[in-house]
């Protein structure tokens, strides 16, 4: 999709890993490669909450990827409506985990995957094989 996943509805600066590629984020996170190479360049990317695929996404299956090195709270806040709607699956990465409890009170459960900050979060109900 040419957006990219955030509480708001506009325009952001989106910052590259023009050095290796690996990594980029709305927002200069001090853990990402791309601000331990210095390099700062910026693109301007639209922004959209994912709470406009409510209606796409009811009485689907859907799984959803989140990867957005720190920037979890606001791409959280802006698919509050899917996730209390819709129940997705969550793939996440996430280095602190204290990002994800807001979805604690929805009954959602935690899986860490492995030691690199890595998580299924799975709705109620769900039966883990």
């Amino acid at each position: 999709m040419p957006f990219s996943a955030s509480e708001l509805v506009g325009v952001d600066n989106f910052y590259s890993d023009v050095a290796s590629g690996a990594t980029g984020s709305l927002a200069l996170n001090p853990h990402s490669l791309h601000v331990a190479y210095g390099v700062q360049s910026a693109i301007a990317v639209a922004t959209l909450p994912l709470d406009i695929y409510v209606d796409f996404c009811r009485d689907k299956k859907v799984m959803i990827k989140i990867d957005v090195e720190g920037a979890e709270t606001s791409v959280f806040a802006g698919m509050m409506r899917l996730i209390q709607e819709v129940y997705p699956l969550i793939f996440v990465e996430c280095f602190d985990s204290s990002r994800l409890d807001v979805l604690k009170p929805l009954g959602y459960s935690f899986h860490p995957l492995d030691t690199n900050g890595n998580f299924l979060l799975t709705p109620p109900g769900f039966l883990m094989p």
